[in-house]
């Protein structure tokens, strides 16, 4: 969501982005090339081709709605937004991103600044592309070049951006596949021997239509968080957003099932690098490093507790994390996304796809400090990151947060996608 300055004309908003856009990524094309190819498909396999898109094909306008003073509410921006993710891609549907904004203002949190107009963005990137760590980098290309505090140097960014050694990579890779050859074929026997187990966030079947819903927290969640911390302190970070998370849904399906499952199939995908995301340097298209590092971790969820204390909820989480780091599915699961991907073809991969399992995908994003746009005329105010709908999972919520300057008197900004 940007906040722009008031008494902005339609197209202004536009034009004020889309340079933006111009600047970061069109000014050179043969930096970030991959965002200027279009995928192509032979003998079941894909491959990427020189495409040369526009400016205009790649940053569009959302449609206008009707509304009560020209100005969107929530509802209406949820179904445009719905609306909007599902818009082909450019190039008839070939072109690996594009990017929408609203030029309509949205009725959002103004917090006593009512001379400003909110507009929605949104940024759509195939994941063949990059992971959370490369979409990031993408937006540190876009600020202005505001620095803000615990920034990483450029020089350490790069450190830890980089890739293991070659022959690490290919030593892994080996023994990833040979632990595949001894264990995937009896694991995919037992999944397709196996009940199905019902998904808890869905009917039996699905509309392959995405639903965009969000709810924006003002500090509830954060308040969660830190209480676990102040109760536990010598947990993990990631230990605690999991308990959080853990509670969260239980309360959740409390709310609004009244019938939780002792536990759920939670898949998250995890990074190293995620670490340094919140003190990501601003850079230039040279530095963006375009690829996927991540590893998913297949987790047998707990939601439901003996006494429904935090400590005992953290252990519970804590074990069954540490179980999933070793488990058959994990490794099954990244030999497939890591390996098989790019050596079988398209229908193969499509039949593990349907035999993957599990609930729900969590992905967690440490956020920057406050930024800007187009030379501080657009702030962002709050960003979201969310997976399209994938295998057999109904809902896939994610946390992305951007951190306020006042984030310690409890004016927290994060959006939820529930």
């Amino acid at each position: 969501m940007m906040e722009c300055k008031a008494v902005q004309k339609r197209d202004e908003v536009y034009e004020m982005y889309k340079n933006v856009i111009e600047r970061a990524f069109f000014s050179n094309r043969n930096k970030l090339s991959d965002l200027h190819c279009a995928v192509r498909r032979f003998g079941g396999y894909s491959y990427k081709l020189k495409a040369n898109p526009t400016i205009e094909e790649c940053v569009r306008k959302m449609d206008i709605v009707k509304c009560q003073n020209d100005m969107m509410h929530k509802n209406e921006l949820k179904k445009l937004l719905s609306k909007c993710c599902n818009h082909q891609l450019p190039k008839n549907n070939t072109l690996f991103w594009d990017t929408l904004i609203g030029t309509q203002p949205v009725d959002w949190n103004r917090e006593g600044n009512n001379s400003a107009s909110y507009h929605p963005v949104l940024f759509r990137l195939h994941h063949a592309i990059c992971d959370g760590f490369g979409i990031t980098q993408l937006l540190s290309v876009m600020l202005d070049k505001i620095p803000y505090e615990n920034q990483d140097s450029l020089e350490s960014h790069l450190e830890k951006a980089k890739e293991g050694s070659p022959f690490k990579t290919v030593l892994h890779q080996i023994v990833a596949t040979l632990y595949a050859v001894v264990f995937n074929i009896s694991d995919i026997l037992l999944a397709v021997l196996q009940t199905e187990e019902p998904n808890a966030f869905r009917g039996t079947t699905l509309s392959n239509d995405e639903i965009f819903t969000m709810k924006v927290d003002n500090g509830e969640y954060f308040r969660k968080v830190k209480h676990i911390k102040s109760d536990l302190p010598h947990a993990s970070f990631s230990g605690i957003i999991l308990t959080a998370f853990s509670a969260s849904f239980k309360e959740y399906f409390d709310t609004h099932v009244h019938d939780c499952p002792e536990r759920i199939n939670l898949i998250v995908p995890y990074l190293r690098k995620t670490t340094s995301l919140s003190r990501l340097p601003q850079i230039d298209a040279d530095h963006v490093s375009l690829q996927n590092s991540f590893v998913m971790f297949v987790l047998d969820f707990p939601l439901i507790t003996k006494n429904n204390q935090l400590l005992e909820r953290l252990n519970l989480v804590q074990a069954c994390a540490l179980r999933s780091s070793t488990s058959v599915g994990s490794k099954t699961v990244y030999y497939w996304s890591k390996i098989a991907l790019q050596v079988f073809p398209m229908f193969l991969l499509a039949l593990a796809d349907d035999l993957l399992q599990a609930t729900t995908v969590l992905s967690i994003l440490p956020g920057p400090g406050p930024v800007s746009l187009a030379g501080g005329k657009m702030k962002i105010r709050n960003a979201l990151f969310w997976i399209p709908l994938v295998a057999k999972m109904g809902k896939n919520p994610l946390l992305y947060s951007i951190y306020s300057s006042s984030v310690h008197s409890a004016k927290f900004h994060s959006d939820q996608l529930f």
